[in-house]
């Protein structure tokens, strides 16, 4: 994934898309700078993946206080374009009833007696690694449990 980011970096800056250049620029220096400042090395894909979450959630909190505060969709449409090139480079995300029907099924075949919040939310983090929500996840069991 990394190298993808790389490479359309790369793109982006021979067809002269500042936006996406400037975009991936500051992604990519602030994912190398995890494995620098983790003993010098180079970063992990798991690492590079909490960085563009990290991104995501930045935009994302932009444009919703943007909304909130009467923006129209004109005002927010770049940050929308930025929130969907960081999107290209996530895992797919389980939706709420992808995730609700996994976490049922697993209720009912691992833990039909004493189920635990903590096991679910292990083997949610082993199976799926960064492909939920987590405070959804959390709201679900508490659902269902």
């Amino acid at each position: 994934m990394i190298k993808q980011i790389k490479k359309d970096l790369l793109v982006a800056r021979k067809t002269k898309n500042k936006f996406v250049s400037d975009k991936l620029t500051a992604l990519i220096s602030e994912i190398n700078m995890v494995g620098k400042n983790n003993g010098n090395r180079e970063t992990t894909e798991e690492e590079a993946i909490k960085v563009i979450t990290k991104f995501k959630k930045g935009v994302n909190d932009t444009i919703n206080l943007l909304l909130k505060n009467g923006a129209d969709s004109k005002e927010v449409e770049s940050f929308v374009e930025e929130v969907d090139l960081y999107d290209k480079y996530l895992p797919k995300q389980l939706s709420e009833s992808e995730l609700r029907e996994l976490l049922i099924r697993w209720k009912d075949e691992n833990y039909p007696d004493n189920p635990s919040m903590g096991g679910f939310m292990q083997a949610l983090k082993r199976v799926y690694p960064n492909q939920y929500d987590g405070k959804l996840a959390s709201k679900i069991l508490r659902e269902i449990l």
